[in-house]
């Protein structure tokens, strides 16, 4: 049986031979990759629709792999580095451009609740942050800083807890709202349906709508069996991809 490593290796080696897209009408993608320091990332990639920048990053879920063994602990660290300053270098893509917007896509949920206040947390009935390391803090700290820089609409798009839900994540300014803190209104955050559940999510863009983003779950009611149809692997790779790359067709509509 491959290792972790192998098997990353040969996922890389399939799903991202060069810069193309998947999907039946591809698209060129600037890949992470061809920057000689980051050779080994051929997964993050950016590309550019409507005038809107989109950039793939490879955060998987189970806490970003963070927390298992020293070996998963090494990979985590460098990779975590590499992915933020690829975000870095998106936002600063869509800045440089003047781009209308900008949609990062990756796997995991950073779970941006972790870093909510207690009095925001106790009104949506979430329980107190988790005292294991987090491998997402370093990254929402990150994101949250590239945001705040950067006036345009933002949407950050994962799956992972298999729990559809288009919201306002991030918050500013703790000691407003009786300690509830603001909501960053530019930021939105999709999160994708999963497993047992095969629907999806349609991206419109806009770029004369001022929220430049619009989203419409669309809903399967097919079943098998008496049962509700599961997804293929072909759906769940068009869905998320293996390490956070999304299919562009036909979830975004320039």
């Amino acid at each position: 049986m491959p290792g972790a490593a192998e098997s990353l290796a040969r996922l890389r080696e399939v799903f991202y031979p060069d810069d193309r897209s998947l999907g039946q009408r591809t698209l060129q993608v600037t890949q992470q990759s061809s920057d000689p320091r980051y050779v080994a990332y051929r997964e993050n990639a950016r590309w550019t629709i409507g005038g809107v920048v989109f950039a793939t990053l490879h955060m998987p879920g189970s806490n970003n792999n963070l927390g298992r063994t020293p070996e998963a602990d090494a990979e985590y660290a460098e990779r975590n580095a590499v992915n933020i300053e690829w975000m870095r270098q998106a936002f600063e893509y869509a800045k440089k451009n003047n781009s209308k917007g900008l949609m990062l896509l990756t796997q995991a949920d950073p779970k941006f609740e972790d870093s909510w206040l207690a009095r925001r947390k106790r009104a949506v009935g979430f329980g107190p942050t988790p005292k294991k390391p987090s491998g997402y803090a370093d990254f929402r700290t990150a994101l949250t800083r590239e945001t705040l820089a950067y006036d345009k609409p933002i949407v950050l798009v994962h799956g992972d807890t298999h729990y559809f839900r288009i919201d306002k994540p991030k918050l500013i300014n703790e000691k407003n709202g009786a300690g509830r803190g603001n909501i960053v209104e530019h930021f939105t955050r999709v999160e994708l349906f999963g497993y047992p559940e095969a629907h999806w999510v349609r991206a419109v863009v806009d770029s004369a709508d001022p929220q430049v983003f619009s989203f419409r779950a669309q809903i399967i009611k097919d079943e098998c069996h008496g049962e509700r149809q599961t997804v293929s692997a072909l759906q769940r790779r068009s869905l998320k991809g293996p390490v956070g790359r999304p299919n562009p067709e036909p979830r975004v509509l320039p």
